[in-house]
Parts: C-alpha cells; structure tokens; sequence
C-alpha cells in the first residue's frame, strides 16, 4: 500500500472520528485516539514523494479538503475544552467564597474618622 492511500485512509478514519459525538466523559478518549492518529497520519506525509499517479493526485486533493475540515472541528473542540477549564475555574473560586467568605475582603473602602 502506498504512503498516499495510507495517509488517504488515515485522514477518512479521522474525519470520521471527529464527527462521532462525544460528551464530558468520552472526550479524553477521543483525544488520545486524535493524537494517535495525528502521530501515525504524520509518518506517512513525510514518505510521500513524487510523481503521484492520477488516482493518488485525485487521494491528495481529497485529503486537503479533510484538512479543512479536520481544523474546524477539532477548533470546535479545543473551544468546548477551554470552556469547560474557565467554567472549573469558576467553580473553585465560587466554593472558596462559600467556605471562607471573608478570606478576599478589600481593604481599600476603609473610612478612616478624623474627628476627635
């Protein structure tokens, strides 16, 4: 099998990986099967060489179109990600004021009387 139809099938196994749905609790795993496939789709885009038959040239506009795709959803998904660590975030802050809520009192609204 040639480095195109292997970067070919690669690129297929990814674009569908990525419109599987996924919640809170399989994303980690879709991760690490993306990064898997990234590493491996990798190997094969470094032993492509020239000249490319018609068929592989046809495989290669192919796997550009992907790529396109490819960004935008897993975009999408580093967004869902970065959301949910600011939404933590805001969790922990909230639970901190709850259990101490005097513990980020400012100082800086004090009145000081001058009277005698």
């Amino acid at each position: 099998m040639s480095a195109v139809q292997q970067l070919f099938d690669k690129t297929k196994e990814l674009v569908e990986l990525v419109h599987q749905p996924a919640g809170k609790s399989e994303r980690e795993d879709l991760i690490q099967k993306l990064d898997d496939l990234l590493v491996q789709r990798e190997t094969f885009i470094l032993q492509l060489s020239a000249p490319f038959t018609e068929l592989e040239e046809k495989q290669l506009e192919q796997v550009a179109e992907w790529n396109i795709e490819l960004v935008e959803k897993m975009t999408v998904v580093k967004e869902e990600i970065q959301k949910d660590l600011i939404d933590v975030k805001k969790a922990k802050t909230h639970t901190v004021k709850y259990v101490n809520p005097y513990q980020s009192v400012s100082v800086d609204g004090m009145f000081y009387d001058k009277r005698n």
